[in-house]
């Protein structure tokens, strides 16, 4: 039975609340303005205001530079002075090291920077070396982690020279040419070419009006307005509808090269290095070693029957993906039976809402990590949203909470946010529905972490000992030679508030805008599976079909967003503390994941961190949030059937356009 509080506690407990979210959202600012602004390797320009930059061609591929020799890169210009001033200061601001001379003398010598970040100013006087008539200004940048950025003041109130277009750009053995405002929204040539959503609706109207007019007669026949479509009210057909749909995408995915998803090649040579070495691969061996070994060490002891590079690899490798994609579907449909209880068009709903997600759909036809990773971290989730809200959180259901998280953290490290987040959560849990004090509570809930640990902590303990780090990721390893970026290597608050580029681009949207990025990798294979060309794409998915899924799923995204808000407002009311607890973990795990897919983006300035996949283990929570608001206004639409009608009409319309972009 649900726990029931007298009210000073169901007060204090929804202050405590608050008081988490309050300080989870100024940790999260904290963190922001240290990357942004403190960071010795911040990348953030702010506006972007006052920028330059070499004008060199944006690419979808990385920039490799040894590390011992990083790209130098002169900005030029010449300007005259009718007179000499008797202060003519030169600040300078550059995320890499920079040097200066005006007329050939050294005016700021490359010395360690003052302070920290790209906002760091370097500064040195340059009267003593300017002169009447003509003057050349150099600025000299060394920057192998990005492009090289420069924003430059010269001049004491009024400036003499400020940086602009103006500037040349010089390097040896190039030609000169003109610097370019700092621009982090340019596209790669090679990405265009994908029609616009209005052109892609003319060209498929055919498909479109179909798919519309049998979704209308549908939707009618289910409201009973020309007739009656029956509705299943047993979930044997919508399992057995599910099992069909995913049926289909298997065997759509067994015919794809083993190697094709995001990193693919990658990934597959890591399943290979385990099957030839037998043993963990160092970070430095390939671009992807770096990650923990479990869904690799899986493919590889499924793959040891067939051996490498054989008809039945890429059938093989396809397994874990896809059996995944499966258990997110499974999990939708009993997170939402946790949260509310014999509300089956809820759980029917939210396993129908996972079973259509294209970001799962895409992501379970690839070679990745990600699913498995996704599946792990949301199997843990959903059995600790069952322990707090039905109060049956015995030490073995905490012990196998952990090691979840463990095995999810030993696929890859993203659910280490996750552990204490659970764990704090249980610990609440004792504390103020049973009672107990805060430091039993919290020896009581230390299984969590505890079994976490045990299951992943040698993969770390190895790194730390090996390479002095327990964390590594490819951007940084230790001893490494080649330093690497991709574009745009630098961002600006405009590419955190922009939105709508997926009207008119719909394809590489990281490029434009982190939220056309995510919304454009959760609709659509909107990175097409990780190839660098849009002229390139392969042909399993009929991607102009596909650009549709994006303006119809606008209002689907609105329902996710408000269900959201929903049950963020029962986590604070009620009076089953289990189940606001639940609630509460839910939208904290969401929010926890969905900052460390921004702040990723920050710390990796590439277009291809803006992608939805990275947050797959909170697809399950965002489907049952989708499920309570559609089933919520469903039920409110029940006086006026017309407009119901025609709110399932479109949502058979999104199914329909979703099932064959991708299988048909």
């Amino acid at each position: 039975m649900p726990s029931q509080e007298p009210t000073p506690a169901l007060a204090g407990a929804t202050r405590l609340q608050i008081a988490g979210f309050a300080l989870l959202l100024v940790a999260m600012l904290v963190v922001t303005l240290h990357t942004t602004c403190v960071s010795p390797r911040s990348t953030f320009l702010g506006s972007g205001s006052g920028w330059i930059a070499a004008p060199d061609p944006v690419s979808t591929g990385t920039v490799a530079h040894p590390v011992a020799r990083p790209p130098a890169t002169d900005f030029v210009r010449h300007f005259t002075l009718d007179a000499v001033p008797a202060e003519l200061p030169l600040e300078l601001r550059s995320p890499g090291r920079v040097e200066a001379w005006l007329n050939d003398a050294l005016v700021v010598p490359q010395d360690p920077p003052a302070g920290p970040g790209p906002w760091r100013t370097r500064s040195g006087e340059a009267a003593s070396a300017a002169r009447t008539g003509a003057n050349t200004l150099r600025v000299r940048v060394v920057h192998g982690r990005g492009p090289a950025l420069l924003q430059l003041r010269l001049g004491a109130g009024e400036p003499v020279v400020e940086s602009d277009v103006n500037f040349v750009v010089e390097r040896p053995g190039e030609r000169s040419r003109a610097a370019i405002a700092a621009d982090d929204t340019r596209r790669a040539a090679v990405t265009y070419g994908a029609r616009s959503v209005p052109a892609a609706a003319a060209a498929s109207r055919g498909a479109l009006f179909g798919l519309l007019g049998v979704a209308v007669l549908l939707a009618v026949g289910s409201l009973g307005l020309l007739g009656r479509v029956p509705v299943p009210r047993s979930d044997v057909p919508w399992i057995a509808g599910i099992a069909a749909i995913w049926g289909l995408v298997f065997w759509q995915a067994i015919g794809l090269p083993a190697y094709l998803g995001y990193d693919g090649p990658d990934h597959l040579a890591y399943v290979h290095f385990l099957l030839h070495e037998g043993r963990l691969p160092d970070p430095a061996d390939g671009a992807m070693m770096y990650h923990p070994p479990l869904f690799y060490a899986l493919g590889a002891l499924l793959l040891a029957p067939f051996g490498a590079g054989g008809v039945a690899e890429p059938i093989v490798l396809r397994i874990l993906p896809l059996a995944s994609g499966v258990a997110q579907i499974a999990l939708a449909a009993v997170l939402a039976d946790v949260l509310f209880p014999n509300d089956r068009a809820k759980r029917v709903l939210a396993a129908l809402a996972a079973a259509l997600a294209p970001v799962q759909i895409y992501m379970a036809s690839y070679l990745s990590n990600e699913l498995l990773h996704a599946a792990l971290a949301a199997a843990a989730l959903v059995w600790a949203c069952r322990l707090l809200a039905r109060g049956t959180a015995g030490s073995a259901s905490l012990w196998g909470v952990g090691a979840l998280l463990g095995a999810s953290v030993l696929t890859k490290v993203s659910s280490l946010l996750l552990v204490p987040v659970v764990a704090l959560f249980a610990t609440a849990r004792f504390a103020l529905v049973d009672g107990r004090s805060w430091l039993r509570a919290a020896w009581q809930a230390a299984p969590v972490p505890v079994a976490a640990a045990l299951v992943c902590s040698g993969f770390f303990v190895r790194n730390a000992i090996a390479y002095g780090r327990p964390v590594i990721g490819n951007w940084d390893l230790p001893g490494g030679q080649i330093a690497w970026w991709q574009p745009p290597g630098f961002h600006t608050l405009a590419y955190y508030t922009s939105f709508g580029t997926w009207w008119s681009r719909p394809y590489f949207a990281g490029f434009e805008s982190f939220w056309d990025g995510i919304y454009a990798t959760f609709w659509i294979d909107g990175l097409i599976g990780g190839i660098a060309r849009w002229s390139a794409r392969h042909g399993a998915f009929d991607y102009g079909l596909m650009t549709l899924i994006l303006p119809l799923a606008l209002p689907a995204t609105l329902m996710m967003l408000g269900g959201g808000v929903q049950l963020i407002g029962q986590s604070l009311r009620g009076p089953d503390l289990g189940r606001r607890g639940a609630l509460a973990l839910c939208a904290t795990s969401v929010f926890v994941t969905g900052f460390a897919m921004l702040y990723m983006t920050l710390r990796l300035p590439a277009y291809s961190m803006a992608k939805a996949s990275y947050g797959l283990s909170m697809l399950v929570p965002c489907c049952v949030a989708f499920a309570h608001a559609s089933v919520e206004l469903d039920r409110r639409l029940a006086p006026r059937p017309w407009l119901r009608g025609a709110v399932r009409a479109w949502a058979l319309t999104l199914a329909g356009v979703i099932l064959f972009s991708f299988l048909g």
